[in-house]
């Protein structure tokens, strides 16, 4: 198996093969393939999470995705945590909960931590907004829990828990 040294900061598609955001790449890869260096970075290197979430707004909601040709929730975070912070974390958002440090209260969160309902889980953008994959609008989507609407009020009644991996 060749060594892995690299991660795809965006999807790539070159002969006939299409590589998702955060594929693991060989030298061999690169080369073969000839992938620009613009689409690489090193495999320590982190990332804001919340400007590489943005890269996902459309992408479909797909149940069980975890890849760019469509997401969960849990698995757009997962593979969040993993490319942006090298962080390996749970698969499903009761177990993504289970295993992070809670925050107080709104006041306390930080842009990146994540923001538990019932079944859901987004990530925080800080002033109320989050960004989710959520069947609600089949899509990765930003919403602002504050804003009075009538899915932020439903949002609000399934909310659990804020929380954070340091």
């Amino acid at each position: 198996m060749r060594e892995r040294k690299y991660k795809l900061r965006d999807r790539y598609r070159a002969r006939g093969k299409i590589f998702p955001y955060g594929s693991y790449l060989s030298q061999e890869d690169v080369e073969r393939y000839r992938i620009p260096k613009r689409y690489l970075s090193d495999l320590e290197q982190e990332f804001d999470m919340v400007l590489e979430a943005k890269k996902f707004l459309g992408v479909p909601y797909l149940w069980g995705g975890t890849s760019d040709f469509g997401y969960d929730c849990s698995g757009m975070v997962q593979r969040l945590f993993k490319f942006s912070r090298n962080r390996i974390i749970p698969r499903n958002s009761r177990d993504q909960m289970n295993a992070s440090r809670e925050v107080n209260d709104f006041d306390h969160a930080e842009r990146g931590d994540l923001i538990f309902f019932k079944g859901h889980v987004a990530l925080y953008m800080g002033r109320g907004r989050i960004i989710h994959a959520n069947g609600t609008y089949s899509q990765v989507t930003i919403n602002n829990l504050f804003d009075g609407s009538k899915y932020s009020e439903h949002l609000k009644t399934i909310f659990l828990k804020i929380g954070r991996f340091d």
